[in-house]
């Protein structure tokens, strides 16, 4: 048993965080959405299936961008969105989102 140990959580606190998502999975598409501070971005999109890629796309985004996808079967898929962007003060940003889905064998997608 150990006593008097400690964890720590580190967090970046950004509007960006909140400005950039991944957003209305459908069974052929799944949209990255920027809203507030970004003025341009581009996005690469990687799709993965039991740990192997079967999509990748990459866009310059517009505000709201459609990706194409095929999450026609049963399965866990994990959707990565790697943007690079630059805000409306010109700064340069970089974010990963990851999401997971799981499709059922009726084609029902659960996020």
């Amino acid at each position: 048993m150990v006593s008097g140990g400690s964890s720590s959580h580190v967090s970046v606190k950004s509007s960006l965080n909140d400005d950039i998502e991944l957003q209305n999975v459908t069974p052929s598409s799944v949209d990255v959405v920027h809203s507030g501070d970004v003025a341009k971005a581009d996005a690469t999109l990687n799709i993965k299936k039991n740990g192997k890629v079967v999509k990748k796309q990459q866009k310059d985004m517009k505000k709201n961008q459609q990706f194409n996808a095929s999450f026609a079967e049963e399965g866990v898929y994990n959707i990565t969105a790697d943007i690079k962007g630059q805000t409306k003060d010109g700064k340069p940003f970089e974010r990963t989102i990851v999401k997971s889905i799981y499709v059922d064998a009726k084609g029902k997608i659960f996020q």
